[in-house]
C-alpha cells in the first residue's frame, strides 16, 4: 500500500491582512510561537504565517488526528537556526511553505515529508546553481524557465530532511535517483496554478500524493 500526502493549500483575502479569527488563532498557539509571531514587522507576513498555521489545523482533523494543537507543535533550534516543525510522538510528518499571496501545507502519513511553494518569477540559474553539487548532471539542464522548479525541489527534499538550503550541495541528483545523506528521495510536483510553482518531497516511493484547494478558513 503507497504512503498517503495530503497537499492542503489557500490562496485569498486573507493572506495580506490577519484572519478574522486570528486572536483565537494566536491565543491556541504556545507562548513561544506568539512571541515570534509579534516580531514579525509586515501584517502580510504574520496574516502568512496565521493562514498556514489554521491550514495545517484543517489538515489535521481532515486527515483524522483530531488530537491535534498548535500549542503542542515544536520549533527545534540548533546553533540559532530554526529546525523542522514538528508534532511529537504522533506518526505523522508535516510541512509549511507559505510565498506572497498563498500558503501551503504537506501532511505525510508514513515517512518524512517537505513542501516549498514559490511565486512564479525568473530567478537568476546562478543562485539556483550555488546549491547543486558540482558533479550534478541535472544541473547542467538549468536554464532561466526552469531555475525556479528546481528552487522548489531543493527546498522541499532539505525541508523534508529538516536541514537547511546551505546544504542543497549534499543532494546527489543521480540518473536512478536523488539522495540526500543516504537516503532517496522522490518529488511530485504541485499543480496549484500558474501564479506559483511547487513541488513535495518524500523518502517514501510511489507516495499517493492529493491536493486540496481551501476556499474557506
Amino acid at each position: 500500500m503507497s504512503a498517503s500526502i495530503r497537499i492542503f493549500y489557500y490562496t485569498g483575502p486573507y493572506t495580506g491582512t490577519l484572519l478574522p479569527q486570528a486572536d483565537g488563532l494566536v491565543a491556541r498557539l504556545s507562548a513561544a510561537r506568539r512571541a515570534r509571531l509579534a516580531k514579525r514587522a509586515a501584517e502580510s507576513q504574520r496574516a502568512l504565517e496565521l493562514v498556514a498555521l489554521r491550514l495545517l489545523e484543517l489538515g489535521m482533523e481532515a486527515s483524522g488526528h483530531g488530537a491535534f494543537r498548535v500549542a503542542d507543535v515544536e520549533y527545534p533550534e540548533a546553533n540559532g537556526i530554526s529546525g523542522k516543525p514538528l508534532w511529537a510522538g504522533a506518526g505523522v510528518d508535516f510541512s509549511i511553505s507559505h510565498a506572497n499571496s498563498m500558503a501551503m501545507v504537506a501532511i505525510a502519513q508514513d515517512g518524512r515529508v517537505g513542501v516549498d511553494v514559490e511565486l512564479a518569477r525568473p530567478i537568476e540559474v546562478r543562485i539556483v546553481r550555488r546549491l547543486l553539487r558540482e558533479d550534478a548532471a541535472i544541473g547542467a539542464e538549468l536554464g532561466e524557465h526552469n531555475a525556479l522548479q528546481r528552487w522548489t525541489q531543493i527546498e522541499a527534499i532539505l525541508k523534508g530532511a529538516g536541514i537547511g538550503v546551505m546544504h542543497g550541495r549534499e543532494i546527489d541528483w543521480r540518473a536512478d535517483g536523488i539522495r540526500l545523506r543516504d537516503v532517496r528521495w522522490h518529488l511530485h510536483r504541485i499543480d496549484c496554478g500558474p501564479d506559483h510553482i511547487a513541488h513535495v518531497a518524500t523518502d517514501q516511493p510511489d507516495a499517493n500524493v492529493k491536493i486540496y484547494k481551501i476556499d474557506l478558513l
